[in-house]
């Protein structure tokens, strides 16, 4: 098996106690992105997600690491749509154990190195390449399903209801991160997951921008998918990525729309041939994916369609992947 040292520094997890040191055995990677690494933690319901970064971040991109922003939600006690129970932790790289040949099937390609020991790990059948250091940075979290790998009842997407179920989960997660003056700026299904009692939550804060910047302009040089080709302020840049989310369950290939903003048009074209979606959240959506609308007029506007539904009362059409 392989191991890892870790040091707690804040925790609101009952199983993870501040300044104290624990030895976590891991099993399977189940997920990598630009910023971490993820490992299920053997014999719990927990997670740990390895930051890549090693504390540091790309200023024009995110305005304070993921750490940063994890803890001021353990210091928050009034977060409840996103991933509310965290544990921020420190590597201790020099005591870890990490097999040759294990069953996550690492590699040690520098095993003299007692502060640097680089390795490989496969993921979805691509090797990944990543780096530990002493005190490198971490987070443990509650192991949710993603969003992506349950499977959703098709008759959502011609039910207004739950449309707008989704809708306001996006609005009201957003609002929570507001109250801790940061914005979500990587709102998008793969940040999705879905907990023991089907009820959507949303993590992953590897980009974020600060409230005081809401009004600034800003440009997507990396033609990020759920980021508009023009250019936007940040406050309306909210409402479109909430628009792409709802888009995506219709239309996989959304991400082509960084190459091409036009299919935007075609997206919304065919949106509107679903008779049982009333007129008022078709337009709303092209405001929000077209028009460039800001996050105070669009949740308005989003307020005022709500108001016909009993929200809390609605379940998601979610059941597990036969494949999980």
């Amino acid at each position: 098996m392989t191991s890892i040292k870790v040091l707690i520094k804040k925790s609101n997890i009952s199983n993870y106690t501040p300044s104290t040191e624990y030895t976590l055995i891991l099993s399977d990677c189940i997920g990598y992105g630009s910023y971490g690494i993820l490992f299920k933690i053997k014999d719990s319901n927990f997670i740990i997600k390895i930051l890549l970064d090693n504390n540091e971040y790309d200023e024009e991109i995110t305005d304070m690491t993921e750490i940063q922003v994890v803890n001021k939600i353990i210091n928050d006690k009034n977060i409840k749509i996103n991933c509310d129970k965290y544990a921020t932790v420190s590597l201790k790289s020099r005591e870890n154990q990490f097999p040759v040949d294990g069953p996550l099937n690492i590699f040690i390609n520098n095993v003299d190195s007692p502060v640097n020991i680089s390795s490989v790990v496969f993921y979805n059948r691509k090797q990944i390449k990543f780096d530990l250091f002493d005190n490198f940075h971490s987070i443990i979290m509650p192991y949710f399903t993603p969003l992506n790998q349950m499977i959703l009842d098709t008759s959502f997407i011609r039910n207004e209801l739950f449309l707008c179920k989704i809708i306001n989960l996006l609005v009201e997660s957003t609002k929570e991160l507001i109250n801790l003056d940061l914005i979500n700026f990587d709102i998008k299904i793969a940040n999705a997951v879905v907990d023991s009692d089907f009820n959507l939550r949303f993590i992953d804060f590897g980009i974020v921008k600060k409230i005081d910047k809401i009004n600034n302009n800003f440009v997507n040089k990396t033609k990020y998918y759920i980021w508009p080709l023009k250019i936007r302020k940040i406050s309306q840049y909210l409402p479109y990525m909430i628009g792409i989310f709802i888009m995506e369950f219709y239309y996989q290939n959304i991400h082509r729309i960084k190459y091409n903003s036009r299919l935007i048009e075609i997206i919304l074209n065919t949106f509107d041939t679903v008779e049982t979606i009333s007129f008022d959240i078709k337009k709303l959506l092209r405001k929000m994916l077209v028009d460039g609308q800001e996050w105070n007029i669009f949740v308005m506007e989003f307020e005022n369609i709500k108001s016909r539904y009993d929200l809390d009362s609605v379940k998601l059409p979610l059941f597990p992947s036969a494949v999980l």
